[in-house]
């Protein structure tokens, strides 16, 4: 086992950053990585949540039935953040679809070509107050659901949730299923 602490700025010198790391191995191997992502409060305790890591064969393509992320919300005491990643090198195209508990108005986010904005390979892309920038600031939203989607090119993705409490900001990993 290897832990690394502090991994932006001990290992890639980064001071104000973030975004998904990439491990390989050069022959087939059973590694398993995860991570906790925090941040310090006026106590010097900290807050942050644990992420585990994902392999490519555990991501979506084009043609897969798509990722869902459940129990998402918009309010005035939480608020919620989806990150996407590529998982192989691959560009993808991803349809963000957010789906009201009625179901009625739902709104889509398209990353490809044809919007200049297209997964790139590797990227981690972070959506903060998802729901919000898809239905305008005061949106309130309760028991919201997202489904990912890759619609083209022959990367896979992977996505997950942040639900944030607004005044603690203490976050919930949300998994996509």
């Amino acid at each position: 086992m290897k832990a690394y602490d502090n991994v932006l700025p001990t290992l890639f010198n980064v001071t104000n950053g973030g975004g998904s790391v990439i491990l390989t191995t050069t022959d087939n191997s059973s590694l398993v990585a995860t991570g906790r992502t925090y941040s310090y409060d006026s106590h010097n305790g900290t807050f942050g949540q644990f992420i585990p890591g994902v392999s490519p064969t555990q991501g979506i393509g084009a043609g897969d039935k798509p990722l869902q992320i459940l129990q998402l919300e918009q309010s005035s005491q939480f608020r919620s953040n989806v990150g996407i990643t590529e998982l192989t090198g691959n560009k993808a195209d991803v349809k963000i679809t957010i789906i009201p508990a009625d179901g009625r108005t739902s709104a889509v986010i398209t990353l490809d070509d044809a919007h200049g904005n297209a997964l790139q390979p590797n990227e981690f892309r972070q959506f903060n107050r998802i729901i919000e920038s898809a239905y305008g600031s005061g949106a309130q939203m309760y028991n919201a659901r997202i489904v990912v989607e890759v619609t083209g090119g022959t990367g896979r993705v992977s996505a997950y949730a942040s639900v944030l409490d607004n005044s603690s900001l203490d976050p919930t990993y949300v998994p996509a299923q």
